[in-house]
């Protein structure tokens, strides 16, 4: 166990990230899963929907990145 000083003295020089991830605590923003809407390429992503969707999947060259509604990749 770290005494209470101690432990006040590692919270003091760590960033709010650090401290949140030693915590338990997740801040990344949620993964969504996306597809192209012409191959098989599917995969997961933090990017907000409006950044990503409708442009050109890079592996086939001939889609569109849409959502995918399964869960897992």
């Amino acid at each position: 166990m770290i005494p209470e000083a101690a432990l006040e003295i590692i919270m003091n020089d760590l960033d709010m990230e650090t401290v949140a991830r030693l915590a338990g605590l997740n801040l990344d923003p949620p993964k969504r899963y996306y597809r192209c809407d012409n191959c098989t390429h599917r995969f997961r992503s933090s990017a907000k929907p409006e950044d990503i969707l409708d442009t050109a999947c890079q592996y086939c060259e001939g889609g569109s990145i849409i959502l995918d509604k399964k869960e897992g990749v």
